[in-house]
């Protein structure tokens, strides 16, 4: 029923049956769309799975070697996504990073799965207060420490997935 005018006096405009239901046409679909699941440990998306939520649908990955060793902390952005950087498997990827502060210590404990570390400190993108130095890690004690931005150490990146 309809009014016209906007008012209450509605008026009968007829009735037609209902032949489908939006959501049930896309259901099938829906339920045939699984999202893949990830272990730490997987080698899978361009490195090593070393953190994932507790589906397994989403976390971290770490490239399956060093990008460079002996770097600054500023030249280590300059070759972030470049592919010839990388090894095959990172390659077709192109939203790699420096890890956190608090990622890298998460790399640092479970760098025995990963594997392919330095005992060396490795920069994160975690910058201190004052602007000129940086959080690194060192992947033989696991001490984090502050460092000067010109200080050379590894670089290991990751991606979301």
């Amino acid at each position: 029923a309809m009014d016209i005018g906007g008012g209450t006096n509605y008026t009968a405009m007829g009735a037609s049956r209902l032949k489908s239901v939006p959501y049930a046409l896309h259901a099938g679909k829906a339920e045939s769309i699984i999202e893949k699941r990830y272990s730490v440990g997987d080698r899978a998306l361009g490195g090593v799975v070393f953190y994932t939520n507790d589906a397994g649908t989403h976390g971290l990955i770490v490239t399956n070697d060093d990008q460079k060793s002996n770097t600054g902390w500023y030249d280590a952005h300059n070759d972030l996504n470049n592919p010839n950087k990388h090894d095959d498997a990172g390659q077709s990827f192109f939203d790699w990073r420096i890890p956190t502060k608090f990622e890298l210590n998460l790399m640092y404990e479970r760098k025995g799965i990963i594997g392919n570390f330095t005992r060396a400190n490795y920069w994160s993108s975690s910058e201190y207060e004052n602007g000129d130095s940086a959080w690194a890690q060192n992947f033989g004690d696991g001490e984090q420490k502050i460092q000067d931005k010109s200080t050379e150490n590894f670089l290991r990146l990751i991606r979301v997935f």
